[in-house]
């Protein structure tokens, strides 16, 4: 429940691993908002966003260029064509012609796209250097950020990632379908923890 301790113990998990020098961890971090919960990809832009460098205060074709570069150093050529939608999942203005590529799409192919891309960068990033994923207040997520959490989960099959997802055990939310989802699925990778008041 609301001030039970989710966020600090997920703090001082992260401050812990910071303060180990044998701890070599990407870690990044999204959060969902009560305000948010029709936003599409609301918890991801934060959480990515982390991936690409994003500092406050930076333009959106500073933005941009941070995905191309990051993308082109990642994966060569494919960078290029994967950046409009990874853009798309920022709602970014994507430059001509880079734009061509995601124009004429229609929504579920763009999400399609964005999905796949999205993927493919935790994969890759994962295979460099282990990767924490942390996604927090997940009962307040919107929808489509629900569904691309769950399409990450096989990820954790085949690279080191750990994703730490935090949420109110409520049945009736669509937080919890991530949890019947993992423990029916990945029962072997998948820890629940339930908090009790101190």
């Amino acid at each position: 429940e609301a001030g039970l301790g989710k966020s600090r113990l997920i703090a001082e998990g992260r401050d812990t691993v910071a303060l180990d020098p044998t701890y070599q961890l990407q870690w990044f971090e999204g959060r969902s908002l009560s305000y948010e919960a029709t936003t599409p990809f609301a918890p991801f832009i934060d959480l990515i966003g982390g991936c690409f460098g994003f500092q406050p205060g930076q333009s959106d074709t500073e933005k941009y260029t941070l995905i191309k570069d990051r993308l082109e150093q990642l994966f060569g050529e494919q960078g290029e064509q994967m950046t409009p939608f990874l853009a798309s999942l920022f709602s970014l203005p994507i430059p001509d012609p880079d734009a061509e590529r995601v124009r004429f799409l229609e929504p579920p192919m763009l999400r399609v796209g964005i999905f796949s891309h999205t993927t493919a960068l935790v994969e890759r990033l994962a295979g460099d250097q282990p990767l924490v994923f942390v996604l927090d207040d997940v009962h307040w997520i919107d929808p489509t950020s629900l569904d691309l959490l769950e399409s990450l989960l096989p990820l954790t099959e085949r690279v080191p990632l750990l994703i730490i997802a935090s949420f109110r055990p409520r049945r009736q939310e669509p937080s919890w379908h991530v949890h019947e989802l993992a423990q029916r699925d990945y029962a072997h990778r998948y820890t629940s923890i339930s908090l009790q008041p101190l």
